[in-house]
Formats: structure tokens, C-alpha cells, sequence
């Protein structure tokens, strides 16, 4: 397993805490609130000369 530097030991105490639950991947929704979230941005971009 690859080992990383930065963030590790606030990774660590998160775990050590329980602060982090492990969750079943839910595809059709992860992919559901990504198309969303990519229409927000199209949105976004047409509204941003006109509304800041």
C-alpha cells in the first residue's frame, strides 16, 4: 500500500476518532448528482455576465 505524506496524520486522527464512515458506493446516484451539478455549471456560465 502506498503511503502519502501530507494530510497523513490528520487522516489518522480522523480514523482513530470514528469521525469517518464507510458507506456502499451508490452509482446511479453519484452519477445523477454529477450530471446536476454539471448543469449548474452551464447555468452558471450563461448567467455569470449578467448576474455576478
Amino acid at each position: 500500500m502506498m503511503s502519502w505524506p501530507r494530510g497523513r496524520e490528520e487522516i489518522i486522527g480522523i480514523l482513530q476518532r470514528r469521525e469517518l464512515t464507510q458507506v456502499v458506493a451508490d452509482v446511479p446516484l453519484a452519477e445523477r448528482l454529477l450530471a446536476t451539478a454539471r448543469q449548474h455549471l452551464v447555468s452558471a456560465e450563461v448567467l455569470a455576465s449578467t448576474d455576478a
